[in-house]
């Protein structure tokens, strides 16, 4: 069998291009790293600086990429420079940290500074302002009076100088760095003629306003469709380059699955309004969830965290090995059976001390996770309230079911956050994902009503996962609802996307 691979017409241009703006539009399991290699590998003679989206992505193309091509996430780029500040980075940096430093009492205040620190991080702007400052919780059903935004906004100020400060031991998040280099660091054109920024869809607006400082040629590579990051503040920078005179290339075809698979990826995206469809020539096949429940191993993508853990406890009960993608520990589960101790006020069972140091009473944890909507917290009170004293049984099995190589698994579990980026043989969509007909029908004709970048998000989401299937996919109602949904209209004649780009601006 031949070694030579095909470059296929969309690859060829992207080759071929010598523009100093480019936006690559690339599908789902198009080939991106292979032409971005290829891309690396015709110009060894530049400085190529690769953007990862994550540790894992950068270790992975690290091995792959010409020695020509520095291969970082944006992290790390900015940890590198401020080499004086370095010692206070705190991955878990909260709003605990702001209680201790600026005797913050107030559970509300705390969180207002926390999320205006966290809005100035991830914007273009060079200074904290009201803008960053919260109107309202993110329930949105508290709304906060301006008094309380204004001392909010002065703590932050402060905070932030603190943070800047070396002198200082008052921590600062990973984000912080980003923010800081965008600040005051030099141009990467310094030290690079080709800027690649790969998964472009989901950075924010801190990291193309650093780039944008640069006159070398940048290329941003990624799928809008795949934008799953707006809580972290992330836009659509292929969009935006788009608009700014950037020239737009496609990926269209994947090399990941085949034509079925495409099909339900295709419905997902004509609802959100694109016309160019995903292609692919592989055979592969779809299974209801019934018969795909009888598959292992496999891989099941969930909605949420909560979902994965009682897919656990599911498969637990059954005697099948699980691996959590992320590993077991990215759960907190032995967190939850202090939180069951701290609801039964037997804080001598409490292994984990500084529990106790956040979240003096039950109440007070039941309180916070209102006030912040923190997903940890709002899982553990759901499996305690659920499941009350088998709380540690059900954790120990978890742990003693769980195991480390997915090779060895019969069920992998993952999130659809989780996911991105990576594949699976057989891939079972979970029962979890939110129903986008049902929101609107709820809603009805209060059109003013709909939160279209919410329902953008969840499609996203949903294609994310569906696309993560190699070999087989199982649907769920979900899918098959938004399938049927599509030949109701198609057949009346009536189709119209669930929401559009127009709509999100």
């Amino acid at each position: 069998m031949s070694d030579v691979i095909t470059i296929s017409r969309e690859q060829q241009d992207f080759l071929n291009c010598q523009s100093n703006y480019v936006c690559c539009m690339a599908y789902a399991g198009s080939g991106k790293t292979f032409i971005l290699k290829k891309f690396s590998e015709k110009y060894k003679e530049h400085r190529i600086l690769y953007l990862a989206y994550n540790k894992g992505v950068q270790q992975e193309a690290q091995r792959k990429f010409p020695d020509n091509v520095k291969v970082v996430t944006t992290h790390a780029l900015a940890y590198r420079y401020f080499a004086d500040l370095k010692q206070k980075i705190k991955l878990n940096f909260g709003i605990f940290d702001l209680a201790k430093e600026f005797n913050i009492t107030s559970f509300s205040l705390r969180f207002i500074v926390y999320k205006t620190l966290s809005n100035f991080y991830f914007s273009a702007d060079e200074s904290i302002n009201i803008s960053h400052v919260p109107k309202e919780s993110q329930n949105k059903k508290t709304v906060y009076k301006e008094p309380e935004r204004i001392e909010a906004l002065s703590i932050a100020i402060k905070a932030y100088c603190l943070q800047a400060d070396p002198e200082n031991d008052f921590p600062c998040p990973p984000d912080f760095f980003i923010k800081h280099y965008q600040l005051t660091g030099p141009s990467l054109d310094k030290w690079y003629d080709i800027i690649l920024l790969d998964e472009a869809q989901d950075v924010n607006m801190v990291t193309k306003a650093l780039l944008d400082k640069c006159s070398c040629m940048r290329i941003y590579v990624g799928d809008p469709h795949q934008m799953i990051n707006r809580w972290r503040g992330s836009f659509d920078v292929l969009s935006a380059a788009a608009s700014e005179g950037a020239k737009v290339l496609r990926l269209t075809e994947s090399y990941r699955f085949g034509r079925k698979v495409a099909a339900i990826a295709n419905v997902v995206l004509r609802l959100k309004g694109e016309n160019i469809p995903l292609r692919a020539y592989k055979e592969d096949r779809l299974l209801p969830k019934k018969t795909i429940q009888e598959i292992y191993p496999r891989t099941i993508i969930s909605r949420s965290n909560l979902s994965v853990i009682f897919n656990a406890i599911d498969a637990g009960s059954k005697g099948k090995k699980i691996c959590f993608v992320g590993g077991v520990e990215k759960y907190s589960l032995w967190d939850i059976v202090d939180y069951y101790y701290l609801k039964l006020n037997e804080k001598e069972k409490i292994k984990n001390k500084a529990i106790l140091e956040k979240y003096p009473s039950w109440d007070a944890l039941v309180k916070i996770a209102k006030i912040t909507t923190d997903s940890t917290l709002t899982r553990a009170i759901v499996l305690i309230d659920e499941h009350g004293s088998n709380v540690t049984d059900i954790v120990d099995s978890i742990t003693k079911s769980s195991i480390k190589s997915q090779d060895e698994a019969d069920l992998i579990l993952v999130t659809a956050h989780s996911s991105k980026g990576l594949d699976w043989n057989v891939v079972e969509i979970d029962g979890d994902f939110p129903s986008m007909i049902e929101y609107l029908e709820r809603i009805g004709n209060k059109t003013d009503q709909i939160d279209y970048a919410y329902i953008n998000d969840e499609l996203n989401l949903l294609y994310v996962a569906v696309t993560r299937a190699i070999d087989t996919l199982g649907i769920s109602a979900c899918v098959m609802e938004l399938i049927m949904h599509i030949q109701r209209l198609q057949k009346a004649n009536k189709f119209k996307p669930l929401v559009s780009f127009s709509q999100l601006q």
